[in-house]
């Protein structure tokens, strides 16, 4: 039953992927990412200060303090990986000529 439920959150997804072209579906996939990214990061966010939440509530207990610390720490490089991938695709988008909205402008250079 529980397959049945996850499986009909997709069928919005498979209806829309009936694209014409490929550059149709990389820009519906453009789209769902661009949705994506901001409530992951938000996510990692709330972890970490879940932990913070932890270690600064709960100062009599090393174990819960110690957690706290184990999840601030993940939740860093997490936020921290996400900034970096966001850093290299702003790279890649600088050298091939790609703007912000999923439009490819080539530089004069590579005609």
């Amino acid at each position: 039953m529980k397959k049945i439920i996850a499986a009909s959150f997709l069928f919005p997804v498979l209806a829309f992927a009936q694209t014409s072209d490929l550059h149709d579906l990389l820009l519906r996939f453009g789209d769902i990412v661009e949705l994506a990214v901001p409530l992951a990061a938000s996510f990692v966010a709330l972890f970490f200060f879940w932990g913070l939440a932890k270690y600064l509530f709960k100062g009599g207990d090393e174990g819960a303090r110690q957690e706290g610390r184990r999840i601030m720490f993940w939740g860093v490089i997490a936020l921290f990986a996400m900034t970096s991938i966001w850093g290299v695709v702003a790279l890649f988008q600088n050298a091939f000529g790609i703007e912000g909205e999923g439009q490819i402008h080539y530089r004069e250079d590579y005609k």
